[in-house]
Order: structure tokens, then C-alpha cells, then sequence
């Protein structure tokens, strides 16, 4: 039987590229999958957060690729910008046929991001198959445009794509596996540790709110063990949350650091994102969410609010995530859950709609 070569496209935050770094997670715990593959691609672009994970896993080849973007806010300079990658996507397109041809690529999945356009669109050109999975409320551009051409349609909450299954988020295997050897956070084990995770240049406003305010917080933080995820585009903060002795930022954590993590916190402050949302729910954290105002993130937001007693504070209103923090610290609910079978949910599914691609 012919080995599979198979292309996954994404690029942009963490959120959307860690779904992908966990389906081939996922692939080296299972024999049977590694059996009928010949080799891993990973289409992205040249040192963003995707490559940066892609060099992290082995025999998968990263694949360089250009792409534009669509601004949907209406300046003279993103007009002229958007003419521009319009003009150039031809370009991209090509590109991307001749790549899917040279590495014989037989099925694509395609997360989000705007390198996985072109690409997407170039495989059911040749007639490979493609599978698109939606983690949020509301379908991205991308998303909504390959779905229209592609061969399965798998989403994180019910009927966000059309012909779509529901195999709720893709989440890493190693968020299971806790590392007793791991000893990544020095922490205060007489205190509870809070723990500050968001991705993306959309959380600048939080986390320069939460700089601004934590002197006034000082009282009930001081009591607390902080830990800052800031991603790599919030790199230039980790200098400003220096001087508090109680608080470590990390630019960048790996699946196996950030499950030591969440067996650690008691508590989180997260933005909207449906599969951080969702790895905090699997470990019961409880969270104060800010969502990012547009696109469906206050909608991601408000399920958590209504069905796990989350709290859900505008961005506007930082002040009170506090009062939100402290609430959770009163009314603990952590508890691990045992079962796994949801949790591999959507890498089943997924891994059958790939492996039936010959």
C-alpha cells in the first residue's frame, strides 16, 4: 500500500498553530498511523511561530511559503496593501502548485491562516484532497473559502462550517503526560499561582493594563505566584513584569512545559481563544476571560461564562479582573479529569479523514 504524504497549512498566533504541532504529536504515539505515512510537511511562513514549531518536531520538513493578507479595516495604506497581495496571490497560487507537485503531497489539512489559502486552493486544483477544521464560534475568511472546496469539514463547536462534524478542539497529547522531571517553575508551594496567558499582538492592551495595575493589586498579589505567558509577539513586556519578585514570564513554552503549568495553576486570565479555552477547561482553571472584541471571541467567551461559571471582563474594564481572579481563588474547582476519550475526539476523526485520502 502507497505512504502517504500529507501537507498541513497554518500560520498566525499559537492558537492556530499549536493545533497542528498536536495532531503530529498525536501521530508519533500512534504506530499504525506512522506506518502508512511517508513523509510530514508543514507549510508556513519562513520564521514565524510555525516554523518555530515546525524545527521543534522530528521528520517533519518545514516548506517556506509567501502569502498576503485581507485587511477588513479601511485606511488608505491597507487599501493599497490589499492590491498589492490581490495582485501577487496569482503568484502565491503558482507557487503553490508547483510545491504540492515537487513533494507529492497527498492530502492537506488546513487550519487557518493565510498561508493556507493558496495552498488549499492549489490542492483541490489537483485534486488532493483537503480537511479543514474551525476551532471558533464564527468561521475565519480562510476557513469559510476552503470549506467550500474541500473533502471534509470538522469544527470545534457545533454548525460553524456547512456540511461540517463536530469533534470539539484539537488539543496536544503531552497535556496529558505530566513530567515529574520537568522543573521549569520555581514556585512558592504555600502559595496559589495565577497564571496569565495570552497570545497574539491583540493582547498588548491587556497585558499593559495589567503592568498599570498591578501595584494597585499589590495586596492580593503579592500572596499569589504569577506566571506570564507572553508569546512571541509580547516579548517586550518581560522586562516590565521584572522587578516583581513573584512574577516569571517565559516568552515561549512548549506542550510538555505547558502541561506542567496547568497541573500547577489554580487560576487563569486568558484571552478568547477557543483552544487555550479549552486546554484551561480540560484541567477545571478556573478563568477571567478577555475577550478580544471582534470576530467571535466575546462569543467563545460567553459559552464558557454560561456553562462552566467562568467570568467574562471587557478589556475596557481590566480593573477588574481582580475582583474576577479572586472570586475563582474563593471557589476553587480544579479537578483533572480521567477521561480521555473526548480529548482524542477530533485526532480520530481527523486522522481517518487523512488516511483516507489514498
Amino acid at each position: 500500500m502507497k505512504k502517504l504524504n500529507i501537507a498541513f497549512a497554518g500560520w498566525g498566533t499559537g492558537w492556530h498553530v499549536t493545533p497542528i504541532s498536536s495532531l503530529i504529536e498525536y501521530a508519533y504515539t500512534q504506530p499504525d498511523i506512522l506506518d502508512q505515512i511517508e513523509w510530514l510537511f508543514w507549510f508556513g511562513s519562513r520564521w514565524q511561530l510555525e516554523h518555530k514549531f515546525a524545527d521543534q518536531l522530528p521528520s517533519v520538513q518545514f516548506v517556506p511559503i509567501k502569502s498576503g493578507k485581507l485587511r477588513r479595516y479601511w485606511t488608505v495604506r491597507s487599501t493599497l496593501e490589499n492590491l498589492r497581495d490581490v495582485g501577487y496571490f496569482n503568484a502565491w497560487y503558482l507557487q503553490s502548485l508547483y510545491l504540492l507537485q515537487k513533494h507529492k503531497i497527498d492530502a492537506v489539512f488546513c487550519k487557518w491562516g493565510y498561508v493556507a489559502l493558496p495552498v488549499s486552493l492549489a490542492a483541490a486544483t489537483l485534486r488532493i484532497p483537503v480537511i479543514v477544521h474551525e476551532s471558533d464560534t464564527h468561521p475565519w475568511l480562510v476557513n469559510n473559502i476552503v470549506s467550500k472546496v474541500s473533502k471534509h469539514n470538522f469544527d470545534g463547536f457545533p454548525n460553524v462550517l456547512k456540511n461540517s462534524t463536530h469533534i470539539w478542539q484539537i488539543l496536544s497529547p503531552k497535556l496529558l503526560q505530566k513530567n515529574n522531571d520537568l522543573d521549569t517553575f520555581t514556585l512558592d508551594s504555600n502559595k496559589k499561582t495565577l497564571l496569565i496567558i495570552c497570545g497574539s499582538q491583540g493582547s498588548e492592551v491587556v497585558f499593559k493594563q495589567i503592568i498599570k495595575e498591578l501595584d494597585t493589586w499589590w495586596q492580593i498579589v503579592k500572596n499569589l505566584n504569577i506566571v506570564v505567558v507572553l508569546w512571541l509577539l509580547n516579548t517586550q513586556y518581560k522586562k516590565l513584569f521584572a522587578p516583581y519578585i513573584n512574577v516569571t514570564s517565559f516568552d515561549f513554552l512548549t506542550s510538555q512545559e505547558l502541561a506542567e503549568l496547568y497541573h500547577i495553576a489554580d487560576v487563569a486570565i486568558s484571552r478568547g481563544s477557543a483552544t487555550t479555552l479549552a486546554e484551561l477547561e480540560f484541567f477545571q482553571i478556573p478563568k477571567a476571560i478577555v475577550p478580544l472584541p471582534s470576530h467571535d471571541q466575546p462569543i467563545n467567551a460567553a459559552r464558557y461564562r454560561d456553562n462552566a461559571g467562568d467570568i467574562v471582563v471587557d478589556q475596557s474594564n481590566i480593573s477588574e479582573l481582580m475582583s474576577a481572579t479572586q472570586h475563582h481563588l474563593d471557589h476553587p474547582r480544579k479537578n483533572i479529569r480521567e477521561k480521555d476519550e473526548e480529548f482524542y475526539a477530533a485526532h480520530q476523526k481527523i486522522r481517518e479523514a487523512l488516511l483516507k485520502s489514498r
